[in-house]
């Protein structure tokens, strides 16, 4: 490792975190009881820098922890992940007992535990270096205490914590600033389909055309394709009233038009998958789960696969196309994608397929409708089930659906996506930003522990002095260990 190590500044130094900390790896053994007051600490607890609480409320007292092998570490242990995840490291704010996978540095004379700290935060390639080659990679205590690090004089600690903490809280402020933008974009997008199904991002057109063919023909002419198609759907020309009930309470005031439908007259297929999970193979034809569904997208890259006879038995009733819609109907509930064009798929447990005629219903509108705010409160009013909350079919056969005219379900489809490709960009540009804080932050403690982030100043005392009182001090506390042998008793004659 040595002949790796880079030069540094005049005054600095290589050295070892067992030169310049002491060592303390936890017992292996839980404390019998967690009645105490001193904070029980494990890794999901690491969420800063610094740390005071068991996110758990986790406490032990010091009798506790000393029974079972445990050490309680001081305030301003620098507390560091030694098992699995290696760089989650955090100093303690007061008195802790952490458990077996975290390894505490207790820092020795003039070293900054926030320096230290700072400095094994930019080591993690060292320290998978150092673990063992086992199931979960896990660094002992020895190896730990290895881990090289620069050294800089006490001076210069101070004031290369300060600038790094300057900067990464104007960092994190961008970061908490950026935090707003998913929850904004998901508003916006439903905003804008509220507003579609509402008729207000086509009532200009409206007007410019009031003797357009009203939905209701249309709505007429899906029914009779849909009896010539299967004798078995036969026409329902009652909305249900606890369907109507809802669209009054839901506010929705629909254009003239328009009309209120269900999904199962709506469409000229609606059919339920197989109602258990098919048997997966290596490859083959791609399984659809609930969780290849989201946010009117389904997503291909990690699918489970079926045979050909498999797809066969499941799909038989009515083999999933191109261009059909797959809506979910258990957790997330209420998810809906279109099979995307030279797929072939099967779908896995409680989906539905539905199919629309693509001429007087679009599937893309009716892939925006089921995404629709008035669906997913539909969809949470009538779901069942003391569990997972589930749609039955007939809950997804009674979806309320809205349909305009032809040329309004396609304007509503041309302005949808290209509101849609804005917040996408906006999203693009959120994830780029973040990516780019993550690396300015290593950047910014890169630069630090190079000795490039604050001046140096001549008049410091050096590291190697530093080294030189701890080596000392060490020894000294060494030699007070050993006891010093007793004069013997002279005895008489």
């Amino acid at each position: 490792m040595s002949d790796e190590l880079l030069e540094l500044p005049e005054g600095w130094a290589w050295v070892k975190t067992g030169d310049v900390c002491e060592g303390v790896v936890p017992g292996r053994t839980k404390p019998k009881s967690f009645s105490g007051t001193i904070p029980w600490i494990t890794l999901p607890d690491i969420t800063g820098m610094h740390i005071s609480e068991s996110q758990s409320n986790l406490a032990v007292t010091k009798e506790d922890a000393e029974e079972v092998g445990m050490r309680v570490m001081p305030k301003g242990t620098v507390l560091m992940s030694c098992v699995g995840q290696f760089g989650l490291i955090c100093i303690a704010e007061t008195e802790v007992v952490p458990n077996q996978q975290l390894h505490g540095f207790i820092c020795l004379d003039k070293v900054l535990p926030d320096y230290v700290a700072y400095a094994l935060m930019t080591e993690v390639e060292q320290m998978n270096q150092l673990a063992s080659a086992t199931t979960i990679a896990y660094i002992n205590k020895t190896k730990c205490n290895s881990i090289q690090i620069p050294l800089a004089p006490t001076n210069e600690q101070k004031r290369i914590v300060a600038a790094i903490e300057a900067l990464r809280e104007r960092s994190q402020n961008a970061r908490s600033a950026l935090s707003a933008i998913p929850e904004l974009c998901d508003k916006f997008r439903q905003s804008v389909l509220a507003a579609a199904f509402r008729g207000d991002l086509t009532a200009d057109r409206r007007e410019q055309n009031p003797d357009i063919e009203p939905a209701s023909v249309l709505l007429e002419r899906i029914r009779e394709k849909r009896e010539k198609i299967s004798k078995s759907h036969a026409p329902k020309k009652n909305i249900p009233e606890e369907l109507t009930d809802f669209a009054s309470n839901g506010s929705l005031d629909l254009p003239k038009e328009w009309c209120l439908t269900t999904a199962i007259e709506a469409c000229i297929e609606v059919v339920d998958c197989h109602n258990k999970t098919a048997p997966y193979t290596d490859s083959g034809i791609k399984l659809i789960r609930t969780s290849n569904i989201r946010n009117g997208v389904i997503n291909l890259e990690d699918t489970k696969f079926v045979d050909q006879p498999t797809y066969e038995f499941w799909s038989r009733r009515c083999p999933p196309q191109p261009g059909d819609i797959i809506f979910t109907r258990e957790a997330p509930m209420a998810e809906v994608g279109m099979i995307p064009p030279g797929q072939t798929i099967c779908m896995g447990q409680r989906m539905m397929l539905l199919r629309a005629d693509n001429e007087d219903l679009l599937a893309e509108y009716l892939v925006y409708v089921l995404q629709a705010p008035f669906i997913r409160r539909y969809a949470e009013e009538v779901a069942v089930g003391t569990g997972v909350k589930h749609l039955r079919v007939k809950d997804v056969e009674q979806l309320p659906i809205v349909i305009p005219p032809i040329y309004e379900q396609r304007l509503i489809v041309k302005i949808i996506k290209e509101l849609f490709k804005a917040i996408a960009l906006v999203e693009q540009q959120y994830h780029a930003n973040n990516i780019y804080l993550a690396q300015l932050d290593c950047s910014i403690l890169a630069k630090a522990f190079r000795g490039e982030l604050v001046e140096q100043d001549p008049n410091d005392e050096p590291a190697s002095v530093l080294l030189d009182r701890i080596r000392v001090d060490r020894e000294q506390q060494m030699q007070g260990k050993i006891k010093k042998p007793g004069k013997k008793k002279r005895t008489g004659d």
